[in-house]
């Protein structure tokens, strides 16, 4: 069952998280966001609410992403 008490759901994208960590001040090492062509096509087949409808279909249809990153610069002390 999808949106209970233990699977936390929210509305940034795959690449939100990614943006948000390259502003502040990360490199990203990896990023294994994708847009696959099963999710372009059921995404071309659904209504896509105000809210998200900026968003290219390439970013918006991905599902999870996994992301590995390096602060730049000294290391705090």
């Amino acid at each position: 069952r999808w949106d209970n008490a233990f699977l936390y759901q929210n509305r940034m994208r795959a690449h939100e998280f990614v943006e948000r960590a390259e502003a502040e001040g990360f490199e990203i090492l990896l990023n294994t966001a994708k847009a696959t062509e099963l999710r372009l096509g059921q995404l071309a087949a659904t209504p896509v609410h105000a809210q998200f409808a900026s968003i290219p279909a390439e970013r918006l249809c991905i599902t999870s992403v996994d992301f590995i990153a390096r602060k730049s610069g000294p290391l705090a002390s």
